[in-house]
């Protein structure tokens, strides 16, 4: 190359290459064979605008932190050793598939070291490995949404085969009952009897039960949710409240009892605050034959009641259905 033409080539190329990297580096230094110094001049990346002219550039001890394919085609040979490589799973990933990396990287693989992540500084680049974790975060991440989203598909269909929320809603309404007193003082006695009953046996309760207890002499208090529980308020406490200011409770037994979802609260809240107690203040009418098979398991306390305590039947008879209402206002009255 012409002396004259060497001289405009290397200034061009110093003039260039000076606007490269962080802030303001300073010019590189090229001899006439074509090898440029670049050496400790705050050069944050290799510099772009390299011709082919160039055989060889030392950038050792500047700032840069990553080195490309596109970075190492330009040029013959680098010496970028003791920079501050950021040791990316992209870095690491091409360094380590680049088997002719040394033909390039005249100081390779001894003054590539990391600078950062912190647990891999100062290992040598070709040597450092990060954790599946780190480099497949997303990956990661997808898959521990999807497990979490099918523990979640997993738990609420085991909830609903075994009826979880409603042992939940129980333990708390339990919880709730728990913390009022034990006994509401007898002042508070509102009702002589609280009717727990299906929504489908409604006509039976309406047409015969109160009109047999409400119009008798003296007539008897009977509380029923329809009419007597309080608007707005939570029906949980409504049941809690009802049970409490009644003198007994019955509880009018059929298959649509054991299928009614508030019947069980009503049998559960009456076996927390009554039969706890040792009171026999619970009246079991049983409206039509239940056989045990068709009772729930989770009503384990209704199975318990019918075999320990007992209860009265309706007759379909009607010669002997004066002799149930007589037997009912006498288990009321006591």
């Amino acid at each position: 190359m012409p002396r004259a033409l060497w001289t405009v080539w290397a200034l061009g190329v110093m003039i260039l290459l000076s606007k490269e990297g962080s802030p303001d580096p300073a010019p590189l230094s090229c001899n006439p064979t074509g090898i440029c110094d670049g050496r400790s001049r705050s050069f944050s990346s290799i510099p772009s605008g390299l011709t082919a002219a160039l055989r060889g550039l030392d950038l050792s001890n500047n700032e840069i932190t990553y080195i490309g394919q596109a970075d190492l085609q330009r040029l013959k040979t680098l010496e970028a050793g003791g920079n501050n490589f950021i040791c990316s799973c992209e870095f690491l990933s091409f360094t380590q598939q680049q088997p002719a990396l040394a033909q390039v990287l005249v100081d390779w693989p001894d003054s590539y070291l990391c600078d950062s992540p912190s647990h891999v500084r100062g290992q040598r680049v070709l040597d450092a490995r990060l954790s599946a974790s780190e480099c497949h975060r997303v990956a990661l991440v997808s898959g521990v949404c999807c497990a979490l989203f099918l523990l979640i598909l997993l738990t609420g269909g085991l909830c609903h085969r075994f009826h979880g929320v409603w042992y939940l809603k129980m333990m708390w309404a339990w919880l709730q009952a728990k913390r009022k007193p034990r006994k509401a003082p007898c002042r508070d006695i509102c009702y002589d009897a609280f009717v727990s009953y299906s929504e489908r046996d409604s006509h039976w309760v309406e047409n015969l039960l109160v009109q047999q207890l409400e119009n008798w002499e003296p007539p008897f208090r009977l509380c029923l949710h329809k009419r007597d529980f309080v608007p707005g308020k939570w029906i949980i406490d409504n049941i809690i409240d009802c049970i409490e200011k009644s003198h007994k409770t019955v509880f009018v037994l059929s298959e649509n009892f054991v299928r009614s979802e508030w019947c069980k609260y009503e049998l559960d809240f009456s076996h927390f605050r009554l039969f706890d107690e040792n009171d026999d203040a619970a009246i079991l009418v049983l409206l039509e034959p239940i056989e045990k098979k068709a009772i729930p398991q989770r009503f384990c306390k209704l199975r318990k009641i019918m075999n320990t305590k007992t209860y009265l039947e309706w007759p379909r008879e009607e010669a002997q259905q004066e002799g149930f209402w007589i037997n009912l206002r006498t288990a009321i009255k006591s």
